[in-house]
């Protein structure tokens, strides 16, 4: 009696299938091991090479700056305008997290340092809100390979810098991304992979930045200045109000220091565990590489503290910056609650007393220094 004929047996060999003279397959033919390694080698060789060749594809940095227009990263655009297109030379430069933003006013700071040193001084604000010191690498990179004249750079110092900016992805070199710290870094796969990505989403940006509402040139009419002072108050895409003359009750401002306080800490949960170079393994390894960079460039780096409300603790961190160069720490204005605009950042009164308590620190970094070169030709690239 013949046997019944299952699904899983193999088909029998016949005449071949389709029409006559079409290609014809063979159903037979078994996946072995050897078959599936050499597909898998196949398949990575095509990744490969389609990687490749996405990375050599041209485009303008400026769009990078752009990618978070709509976000309360949304100054970053002004910063690379202010760095590449204004003609307005930088004698000091700040940058760092929002705490700098709100805390320092460029016009009243490089008044007071013009009027103690006798001639023109120009200060550019160059911070962005949300911490990370691989962004404030990026930033200070880009500024010292093309601005010659920056004397002095005043860098951030928070609570535990253990982030990645979430912009690094954006406007970090490809270099800098693959070389960040891997250990403790949740980001750092994100920011990897996302590199053919962005380089093909900038590719098309730059060939049709219309499509995309970008500006591949610089637009005069929408640049916000050459002192952009931020401390007076500004609103966000979203219309929020941030910075300004605003004020919260003592009781607020302790509860909202507290909470960030807390959120700083939640993320620093390995500290009592392991070494600082690993739990700040991203603020070490971006910070060194700060130093190195000013000192090839010739700039005095000067790290600045500036509390939240009612913390007079020092710094986790304040050893490793004290061992790298200047510290400053604003402490005497932590408990006057008629400067801080929340429990974290100061409001336009806080600025204005520190931007004059800092000048005084400054002058004498920047009294044996030349003047600023004029003013250059405005680009327009």
């Amino acid at each position: 009696m013949a046997r019944a004929v299952s699904l899983d047996d193999p088909l029998p060999p016949g005449p071949p299938r389709g029409p006559p003279g079409s290609p014809q397959v063979r159903f037979d033919r078994p996946l072995t091991n050897r078959r599936v390694v050499w597909l898998a080698l196949w398949l990575l060789l095509g990744f490969g090479l389609t990687g490749a060749v996405v990375m050599c594809l041209p485009s303008a940095r400026y769009v990078r700056y752009q990618q978070e227009a709509g976000t309360i990263q949304f100054h970053a655009r002004w910063i690379y305008e202010r760095i590449h297109f204004d003609p307005t030379p930088i004698d000091v430069a700040v940058i760092g997290m929002s705490r700098l933003e709100a805390g320092v006013s460029p016009v009243e700071l490089q008044q007071q340092l013009s009027e103690k040193l006798g001639r023109r001084i120009h200060v550019a604000d160059l911070a962005l809100v949300q911490n990370g010191r691989n962004l404030h690498y990026a930033i200070a990179k880009d500024l010292l390979n093309t601005r010659p004249e920056v004397k002095v750079l005043v860098l951030s110092v928070d609570e535990g810098e253990a982030a990645s900016h979430p912009l690094f992805k954006y406007v970090g070199d490809d270099g800098d991304i693959i070389r960040s710290p891997l250990f403790l870094n949740l980001s750092y796969f994100d920011d990897l992979f996302y590199l053919p990505v962005r380089r093909l989403t900038y590719f098309a940006e730059t060939i049709a930045p219309e499509v995309f509402g970008i500006d591949a040139r610089f637009q005069s009419s929408q640049y916000l200045g050459t002192d952009l002072d931020r401390t007076s108050g500004y609103h966000t895409p979203a219309g929020v109000m941030v910075n300004g003359p605003r004020t919260e009750p003592a009781a607020e401002l302790i509860q909202h220091a507290e909470i960030a306080r807390k959120d700083a800490l939640s993320t620093l949960r390995f500290q009592r565990y392991l070494p600082a170079r690993y739990e700040y393994a991203i603020d070490y390894k971006f910070t060194q590489d700060l130093v190195r960079l000013a000192a090839l460039h010739k700039v005095k780096l000067i790290f600045l503290h500036l509390p939240m409300y009612r913390d007079t603790y020092p710094v986790a961190e304040e050893k490793f910056y004290r061992a790298l160069g200047p510290y400053l720490d604003e402490t005497s204005i932590a408990n006057a609650p008629q400067m801080y605009a929340d429990g974290v950042h100061l409001n336009r009164a806080g600025a204005l007393v520190t931007s004059r308590w800092l000048a005084g620190r400054l002058v004498s970094y920047l009294g044996a220094a030349k003047a600023s070169p004029p003013k250059r030709a405005l680009a327009h690239e």
